[in-house]
């Protein structure tokens, strides 16, 4: 594990105050309250929570520097949890796994920013009917209960799930002051965390498939 993982920000840096007029232009883009980055980094940190509890296999999560290139981001600041399997059926006999992994970015910014960006839920219900054979046509009969019965689980278990969520934003903050950027666009590199580095953060014994 990287030093700047190990030596992880110990102040609340989602907390600190963020002022829309002095910040970077990409970070103020799509959200004046927050910033566009720190809602980023914690609706990827849900889905890479979500993922290392439910024993769901990924490779890393990362947020890209703004303007990069890439199927998720197009071309914007954006970010992923890189799956080890995907659209290959394993989510139709997870579906509730499937999806609260999925739905855990946009829970996380709503639970924690008070606010969530419609855009990223959108593409993720997207994904996530693309993520099994038979989900794309999902009827809406069959979606709305497990809706309501994985957020009913992720309220249930908020307490914990936010200590781990803000466990690995102190983790991608200390990585980025590490980087040695006051400002977003000055990053060259994304900002990454393996799924080892996760799974270590959270304390958390990955488990074989």
């Amino acid at each position: 594990m990287t030093e700047h993982v190990k030596e992880a920000a110990t102040t609340e840096w989602l907390d600190q105050p963020f002022d829309p007029l002095t910040a970077d232009g990409w970070d103020r883009a799509n959200c004046v309250r927050h910033g566009l980055l720190r809602h980023t980094l914690v609706h990827e940190a849900g889905h890479a929570v979500a993922a290392a509890r439910l024993n769901i296999e990924f490779v890393d999560v990362f947020v890209l520097p703004p303007g990069t290139k890439s199927e998720m981001g197009n071309g914007f600041l954006g970010g992923a949890l890189q799956l080890v399997h995907f659209e290959n059926g394993w989510a139709v006999d997870r579906i509730d796994d499937a999806y609260e992994m999925y739905l855990m970015g946009a829970m996380a910014e709503r639970n924690i920013l008070q606010h969530q960006l419609k855009d990223g839920f959108l593409q993720d219900l997207d994904r996530f009917k693309r993520a099994g054979n038979n989900l794309n046509g999902l009827p809406e009969a069959e979606f709305q209960p497990l809706h309501l019965r994985v957020k009913s689980k992720i309220d249930e278990n908020w307490l914990q799930i936010e200590r781990d969520v803000r466990a690995l934003i102190r983790a991608f903050a200390a990585q980025f002051t590490a980087s040695g950027e006051q400002v977003m666009s000055g990053l060259s590199e994304p900002l990454l965390l393996t799924s080892a580095e996760v799974h270590s953060i959270l304390n958390i014994e990955k488990l074989s498939s």
